[in-house]
């Protein structure tokens, strides 16, 4: 399922606060609305350019002046129809939000001064049917290195104005997002700690940008670059393995971190690495703290250097209790 992250456009940022979650059917209960005997209110059905009924729209009522805040919300069903009861009677204008991009009644007006005012009259219900803009889709099948299909793999596509909707593959690596049609959208695709952009580039300058057509599909699939891979095993000073370790992995090119714990033999791995520079923390159960190689101190760990495509390997063996370095830290 596609998620929107922090993707409101301009209009709705000034006057939209959250999104609100839809559930199917009918059209569903409506926040906000509570005028007493008198009150009037608002229907409607939205549908896109292409004649499909858009459900799990946001639909969020304000005074037609703005001067306000919201004064009530829903959303709508299977069918696209929505119902908005028990409203004072007055004037008002209706935002369509689907997804993190929004136009207002009666569709494909992005500018709240050229929304349609809908005056609701005491005793009755007005009609405010829409028509907005068809989505445009994004979709495509991501693989594995060496094929066969890739799920789980998180995808996310960017847009203008820092706008940006996610989602995650299916087991057959396929995925789909709905998005507002338009230029300079670029894909990436996260894998574990590694990040690539379409086509098979680390660089977010090399990466291609798409348009999204209203009411086409844009196919952007994609074979996953093989990953870097760490693995190690951690020993204490008489060579016994230390179970239960946290394994935390300090990555310089993305200053990301990356963790693991190692098992019973005192063995670790990631599978799914960024090339590049890490340092490596080991923290044992009992909480004493160690970078690789035997060192005491962050600014004192090495460098380890990871590649795409290849196995790094970092054994460390812990410092005796009774080492100088150890013991200049409080160790007993």
């Amino acid at each position: 399922m596609q998620r929107p992250r922090v993707i409101i456009s301009v209009i709705a940022a000034a006057v939209l606060a959250t999104a609100a979650a839809a559930t199917a059917g009918a059209p569903p209960a409506v926040a906000g609305a509570g005028a007493g005997a008198g009150a009037g209110g608002l229907v409607g059905t939205v549908r896109d350019t292409c004649g499909v009924p858009v459900r799990d729209a946001t639909i969020v009522v304000y005074p037609s002046d703005l001067s306000g805040s919201e004064v009530a919300r829903t959303s709508t069903g299977t069918a696209g129809r929505f119902r908005v009861p028990a409203l004072e009677a007055g004037s008002y204008t209706i935002l369509i939000d689907r997804d993190g991009w929004s136009e207002w009644a009666p569709g494909r007006i992005t500018d709240p001064a050229g929304a349609t005012t809908y005056r609701v009259v005491a005793g009755h219900t007005t009609r405010a049917n829409s028509v907005v803009t068809a989505a445009g889709v994004i979709a495509g099948r991501v693989t594995a290195p060496h094929g066969g299909p890739a799920g789980g793999i998180r995808v996310t596509v960017e847009g203008p104005s820092a706008s940006a909707w996610d989602t995650v593959t299916a087991a057959g690596g396929t995925y789909s997002m709905s998005l507002p049609p338009g230029t300079g959208y670029t894909v990436s695709f996260t894998n574990g700690e590694l990040t690539q952009y379409s086509p098979r580039t680390l660089d977010r300058a090399q990466a291609r940008q798409y348009t999204v057509t209203s009411g086409r599909v844009t196919r952007v699939s994609e074979r996953l670059l093989p990953p870097a891979v760490l693995t190690g095993r951690l020993v204490d000073e008489s060579g016994n393995p230390v179970a239960g370790a946290q394994v935390g992995v300090s990555i310089a090119a993305t200053a990301g971190f990356a963790s693991a714990t190692t098992g019973p033999d005192g063995r670790y791995r990631l599978d799914t690495m960024p090339p590049g520079d890490v340092t490596i923390l080991f923290t044992t159960p009992d909480g004493r703290e160690q970078w690789a190689h035997q060192k005491t101190s962050s600014d004192q760990a090495d460098l380890f250097t990871l590649a795409l495509g290849t196995i790094t390997t970092v054994d460390e063996t812990l410092l005796p209790l009774t080492s100088p370095a150890l013991r200049g830290r409080g160790a007993a």
